[in-house]
């Protein structure tokens, strides 16, 4: 069963205080992410392959297609830890869930890929991040 990913305006999220954030249309290498592990599936990358992205060490840099919750796991079901606003920009990677709440329906799409990012492991809803291309 998929649940939806809700917008939200968390105003007090931090992320951009903490330096977790890049200014719109800027990218920051947050951490060097080591490969993440999730449920029995491992990691994967799905859908259409985007054509050089923008690469710093281990992870990609994506920007928010539309505002959005920010998770502690790859899941529904997971903690609201904040939100990110339309433009803000991670360096991240994609992961593929297998948890309970792991598929979602945000952006016009189902999935159950999700962006991590932070050194503390935050998820956001793939489907509404776009990959920078160099």
């Amino acid at each position: 069963m998929s649940h939806p990913v809700h917008a939200n305006a968390d105003s007090g999220s931090g992320y951009r205080r903490a330096g977790l954030l890049g200014k719109r249309g800027s990218s920051v290498a947050v951490a060097a992410l080591a490969t993440v592990m999730i449920g029995a599936s491992g990691v994967a990358a799905a859908g259409p392959a985007a054509a050089a992205p923008v690469k710093t060490a281990s992870c990609t840099t994506y920007v928010a297609t539309q505002t959005l919750n920010v998770r502690s796991q790859p899941s529904t079901f997971g903690d609201i830890t904040g939100s990110l606003t339309q433009g803000d920009s991670v360096c991240g990677s994609r992961v593929v869930s297998t948890l309970k709440g792991g598929t979602y329906t945000a952006c016009g799409a189902t999935s159950s890929t999700w962006v991590t990012f932070g050194k503390a492991a935050r998820y956001v809803a793939a489907t509404c991040m776009r990959a920078l291309k160099g």
